[in-house]
């Protein structure tokens, strides 16, 4: 007996028409279909993102904006657009951080790094020598040890 997968699966439709219903005009597509993050802007109207720091520019006072939400978009490109209130704002590239942030790293990898950091040797230091300059070096001028190399004072010493 050879059964059809096909004709069992399907199941017919109450309706014929589409249910689809049409992207409203005043909706944009490009816009709902990117990445959304939300940033708060410094005092100096900067943000960073994905390791760049992007600075806002605006015609209006500077602490208008301050500590302001805004939304960082990011479409598949990698094009990214920065919006307050649904509205887009200019931005320059403020920098690029260089340093590279903390990363997980295997047992297997650690084990070398750590023994590398612990061969190197600390250097020890001694004790300052008698004859060392800030040893003479007078911190008060009305002190015993100063009225005492200036002459002023006599000490019979054992």
């Amino acid at each position: 007996m050879e059964v059809n997968c096909d004709a069992h699966s399907a199941v017919a439709p109450r309706l014929a028409e589409s249910a689809h219903r049409p992207l409203p005009h005043n909706e944009d597509l490009g816009r709902i279909l990117t990445l959304c993050e939300k940033r708060t802007l410094s005092k100096n109207l900067t943000l960073s993102y994905n390791n760049v720091i992007y600075q806002i520019k605006t015609k209006r006072s500077a602490y208008t904006m301050r500590k302001a939400q805004v939304e960082v978009r990011e479409n598949q490109r990698g094009e990214i657009t920065i919006e307050y209130k649904q509205r887009p704002l200019e931005y320059t590239i403020y920098s690029e951080q260089e340093q590279q942030q903390g990363k997980v790293i295997e047992a297997k990898l650690l084990q070398p790094a750590a023994a590398r950091a612990a061969a190197r040797p600390k250097q020890k230091r001694g004790p300052v020598p008698l004859s060392h300059p800030w040893r003479f070096f007078d911190f008060s001028e009305n002190s015993m040890l100063a009225k005492e190399r200036r002459g002023e004072l006599c000490i019979l010493r054992k």
